[in-house]
């Protein structure tokens, strides 16, 4: 078993790919998976199992489905692949929130607002 995937590995990985399915049935935490995914621009179809559903819940950029159901599963990944668009802006605001760029003025916003207050 392979424990690293570097990223030009990665990067292959996530190009042939539309969505990322995350069936996970017990996680308590976040999945680095998932955000790579979003970061590659696939949108989610994840289970609502530790804290991996809250990224497609706060940007819309995927859909949560119920663990061990293959059911949910299946209509979850039809929900996407019916409104892929819908979900690719989600993975855009996703993006925007979580670029270099965006993070970067975060942290001198939130820096110059403590500077201010002392």
């Amino acid at each position: 078993m392979k424990e690293w995937i570097g990223g030009e590995e990665r990067k292959n990985h996530y190009s042939w790919a539309n969505i990322l399915v995350v069936p996970y049935t017990w996680a308590p935490y976040q999945s680095a998976v998932v955000t790579d995914a979003a970061a590659y621009g696939l949108p989610l179809v994840v289970t609502k199992v530790g804290s991996v559903w809250e990224l497609p819940s706060y940007f819309g950029c995927g859909v949560i489905v119920e663990p061990k159901s293959v059911n949910s599963l299946t209509a979850g990944v039809k929900k996407v692949y019916s409104d892929y668009n819908h979900y690719l802006k989600g993975i855009n605001r996703y993006a925007r929130v979580a670029s270099w760029q965006s993070s970067t003025k975060s942290h001198i916003d939130y820096y110059k607002k403590i500077i201010r207050r002392n």
